[in-house]
């Protein structure tokens, strides 16, 4: 996908609607042609400049930057309520949304045998013959060094027998899509339905970002925006190919075709 140009109407209106707002549509831009992969992934630099600029508001930027850099714990003090639920809704959700997926429902329990586990979120603005759910953590949680994460064992556990049963029987639907994430690490995951095969298809860490943020945030006279400029080619480059909607749906099918 890299290196092509897009009309603006590949983009879903959400997604769309969302960076005009924010302004980075340059007037060429507006005339013309752009690149999908520059807005993604200057919507993705939105979100996690808002997530750190909830940390600066509360005065808590020190407790965020020891989590993005010495994997510290986000602790429900610093964010006055669950920390999970606060990454959820102040950065998965809309990074999903800026990824360019659509009908986001939470806790999707009619999708499962057992209604006592259930992932965080389903997401529509896939590809026809895929379903994809998310499972979200607090930020700064998933160890991808870690073979026992529980990330890992909660996603397959999901894309196994016990998971998103009823799509065994449509016929449309041949893939099922896991993302693990807690905003800061992003694990793709994916299951063929008619052969059974799951695998890991693709991770990718949004570290850097983050801490260029909060240095950004810390030295605002200093460094201004260039942190995005900076950082925009390699979120355009490895993050964005593999994790918006279309991107892991056909990373997702290429890799598990029968």
């Amino acid at each position: 996908m890299s290196g092509r140009v897009f009309e603006q109407s590949r983009l879903t209106p959400r997604v769309l609607n969302r960076l005009v707002e924010e302004r980075v549509m340059s007037d060429s831009n507006r005339n013309g042609m752009l690149s999908a992969e520059q807005f993604y992934a200057q919507g993705v630099l939105n979100v996690v400049r808002d997530f750190v600029e909830e940390f600066a508001t509360r005065g808590e930027l020190n407790a965020l930057n020891q989590i993005i850099t010495e994997d510290e714990d986000l602790l429900g003090g610093v964010v006055e309520q669950m920390p999970e639920r606060f990454t959820e809704e102040k950065l998965i959700r809309p990074m999903l949304e800026a990824l360019g997926y659509e009908d986001i429902v939470a806790q999707p329990a009619d999708l499962m045998k057992d209604q006592r586990t259930v992932p965080d979120f389903k997401t529509g603005g896939v590809a026809i013959p895929c379903v994809c759910i998310v499972e979200a953590k607090k930020f700064g949680e998933i160890d991808l060094s870690d073979e026992q994460s529980e990330v890992k064992d909660e996603v397959t556990e999901y894309l196994g027998e016990n998971a998103l049963a009823k799509y065994k029987r449509d016929l449309d639907r041949q893939y099922l899509m896991g993302i693990g994430t807690d905003g800061l690490m992003w694990l793709l995951y994916g299951k063929n339905l008619d052969t059974g095969q799951q695998t890991v298809v693709r991770t990718v860490s949004l570290r850097e970002p983050f801490r260029q943020a909060v240095l950004a945030e810390q030295y605002e006279d200093a460094t201004g925006e260039s942190w995005v400029t900076d950082q925009r080619p390699h979120v355009q480059a490895e993050f964005v190919p593999r994790f918006t909607a279309d991107g892991a749906s056909d990373a997702v099918m290429t890799e598990l075709q029968d």
